[in-house]
């Protein structure tokens, strides 16, 4: 199943709403681990003449990709007629979630604010840029990696890391320049800026700004260019 799918279960006669709780039914990963439930729906149907009870199990939060599942019932959980289910152990009920989509993220524009500065490792005198990035509607987590800056030429080099931050006022955790994350190493993906922000909810996705800003160490000269990549996924708020 998908990882923000519930998990249905079919039973082939009605049973007794009052057994169907959390104490008689239970989710676990592969590595045994409880699944907290945000709720256990039950309802009653009838299909091709045949009584049955649906039991919805609602996770907390969203399941991982490819990770095997398994639930557990009792013999708690009973029909109308106080008749014990068999009940299933470790393996009788399983599933694997599906794979992530990867979805290759680019922004929308990027806006030069400052493309000359002084080599005095100060970000107020560095380069900066505004990036307008579209991430998927239901993610809220995004980083961002830099290549190491390669002067034209290719006489010279600055590392991004230790000399770039980025920061979002779309973000929780990194919102102005006094809370900017910090790019700590070259081709490495950032801590997350935390997303609960949107600028255009008219408009499909999450609509961000992230300004970037680079302070130029003392010494560097010329013309620099880098590469960069954008990684977003659903994470903590």
């Amino acid at each position: 199943i998908n990882v923000d799918e519930w998990v249905v279960i079919n039973f082939s006669e009605f049973m007794k709403h009052s057994t169907i709780i959390g104490a008689n039914i239970k989710l676990f990963n592969e590595s045994d681990e409880l699944i907290t439930l945000d709720e256990i729906i039950t309802a009653d149907y009838s299909k091709d003449g045949v009584s049955q009870t649906q039991v919805v199990l609602i996770p907390e939060s969203l399941l991982d990709y490819e990770t095997e599942y398994y639930v557990t019932i009792t013999k708690d959980v009973t029909d109308l007629a106080d008749n014990p289910f068999a009940g299933w152990e470790e393996g009788d009920y399983s599933f694997t979630t599906g794979t992530e989509e990867v979805v290759e993220l680019h922004p929308t524009a990027v806006y030069p604010i400052k493309t000359t500065g002084m080599a005095n490792d100060e970000y107020n005198d560095g380069w900066a840029w505004r990036f307008e990035i579209t991430v998927p509607g239901d993610e809220n987590s995004l980083q961002m990696s830099f290549q190491q800056w390669i002067r034209a030429g290719g006489a010279a080099s600055i590392d991004a890391g230790g000399n770039m931050r980025i920061y979002s006022a779309q973000s929780v955790n990194a919102s102005d320049v006094d809370d900017a994350i910090e790019i700590e190493e070259n081709g490495e993906l950032s801590d997350a800026l935390l997303l609960d922000g949107d600028i255009d909810a008219n408009t499909a996705g999450r609509q961000i700004e992230v300004v970037v800003e680079m302070k130029i160490p003392v010494g560097s000269a010329g013309s620099y260019s880098t590469n960069y990549t954008l990684f977003s996924e659903v994470g903590p708020i």
